[in-house]
């Protein structure tokens, strides 16, 4: 009896327990509900009080987004434009280290639009020749870095837009100026590489005159190799490079001259 009388005892005291915690959640919900200006729920008032909840959420996305948790579509398209402009204008001067610096907050952001992203390539290339040029050799990490930044932006390009002529147009570029500072297996391999990309973009736009004098360069470079050169060449692919004529090489420089 006595353990009967135990039991009630316990039984009493995890009832208090529960009560007491309900009590405490209740007291939780309600302060909850009065910070964020919430009606109490009841049977007969679901609806509104569902609408209510709705309403706070929606408060809550909006109050994150002005504070920077979700950005707004227009306003990254305004300051993609607004850095698009700056970067052309930086170019124009030549000042290509400025120009990344103001780059590289967007190397890696998802929402970064194409017309910002070939850009943003362009100048990691020129900033790469920049550092080329002040320290004489290939193999500056900075180029490296700023060089290697541009080529994946290129790829990402061409995987998101095969469709655009720029695409292809950076990916020849850097693509080749990264292989200078490797082997003779990836420069030739970087040149396959330069001139199918330049060809597919002339045929997307055949208007951009930069193009055809690329495409004229590498013809010019492929007509000066020397029988030698063309035999490594057929050692390494197992097949003989293209041939191309110093006339064809001629052509695409009059055709970007026009």
């Amino acid at each position: 009896d006595n353990d009967d009388d135990d039991d009630d005892g316990d039984d009493g005291d995890h009832d208090e327990c529960e009560g007491a915690s309900a009590s405490a959640s209740s007291s939780a919900a309600a302060a909850a509900h009065h910070d964020h200006g919430l009606d109490e729920p009841d049977d007969d008032n679901d609806v509104r009080h569902l609408r209510q909840l709705v309403a706070y959420a929606l408060r809550e996305a909006t109050a994150k987004g002005a504070a920077g948790g979700v950005a707004d579509p227009e306003e990254v398209a305004a300051e993609a434009e607004a850095l698009a402009d700056n970067l052309d204008q930086l170019d124009a001067a030549h000042d290509h280290l400025k120009a990344l610096d103001l780059c590289r907050p967007w190397v890696d952001r998802a929402d970064r639009p194409f017309e910002l992203t070939w850009r943003i390539a362009r100048t990691g290339y020129m900033a790469a020749e920049v550092h080329r040029r002040d320290t004489d050799t290939y193999t500056c990490p900075r180029r490296l870095e700023a060089l290697g930044m541009a080529l994946d932006l290129c790829k990402e390009m061409l995987e998101a837009f095969p469709e655009k002529s720029l695409s292809h147009k950076y990916y020849a570029i850097c693509a080749q100026e990264f292989s200078n500072h490797q082997g003779t297996k990836e420069k030739i391999l970087a040149g396959g590489k330069f001139a199918e990309h330049t060809k597919k973009a002339i045929e997307i736009d055949p208007e951009d005159a930069t193009l055809h004098y690329m495409l004229g360069r590498f013809n010019f470079e492929v007509a000066r190799l020397s029988w030698a050169e063309r035999l490594a060449a057929k050692a390494i692919f197992g097949e003989e490079p293209p041939r191309t004529t110093y006339e064809e090489a001629l052509q695409c420089h009059l055709r970007g001259h026009e």
